[in-house]
């Protein structure tokens, strides 16, 4: 089922190169990979007075449905080794063709109705995020800030700002937005 989603108070338009895009660059998948995979298409790591309100979003490029099952989403500090799990998808969950899907930090209401909740924490001063297909083998990336090394592809975006979301302007671009006013979103999937 699809249902809109209220904007969020997030969009200034601060474009930077980040590390983001698919395992093996901006727009080819690695041999083998699905050609249509769903990208991490926006990330907020806090709000001034509330490091909780955190949301990961996930898009679908492609104009078929994408299934989720199987797939996993990873989060590494820079001072770290270890990867942790952000959310791992264990029954079906489609996304729409060129729709969305909401992740929404446990606890928190951010205006919109989210797909599911995770219970990991983001820092704003920098981390990664992998989307690793139910292969194992990464997908889509992003990092920011003081990026854990292991995760980075290209130079990542600077240090998320408490209050900004990063954003990806086009599909498997390394183009990434800080944005703090509404952007008008769009349908996501349950």
């Amino acid at each position: 089922m699809h249902r809109t989603h209220h904007t969020l108070p997030v969009a200034l338009a601060l474009v930077v190169l980040v590390s983001c895009g698919p395992a093996t660059g901006p727009s080819t998948p690695a041999p083998g990979l699905a050609p249509s995979s769903p990208i991490i298409s926006e990330v907020m790591a806090g709000t001034p007075g509330n490091n909780n309100f955190e949301f990961i979003e996930l898009h679908n490029p492609s104009d078929q449905p994408i299934d989720l099952q199987g797939w996993s989403l990873w989060y590494r500090l820079a001072t770290s080794e270890e990867d942790l799990p952000v959310y791992e998808w264990t029954r079906p969950a489609l996304i729409p063709p060129r729709g969305f899907y909401l992740l929404v930090r446990s606890g928190e209401e951010i205006g919109r109705t989210p797909d599911a909740r995770f219970e990991q924490s983001l820092n704003t001063s920098g981390g990664g995020l992998l989307l690793r297909n139910p292969q194992k083998q990464t997908q889509d990336r992003l990092t920011w800030g003081k990026a854990p090394e292991a995760y980075r592809q290209g130079e990542p975006a600077p240090a998320s700002m408490a209050g900004y979301s990063l954003q990806r302007r086009q599909e498997r671009s390394q183009r990434v937005a800080a944005t703090r006013a509404p952007t008008a979103r769009r349908k996501s999937a349950t």
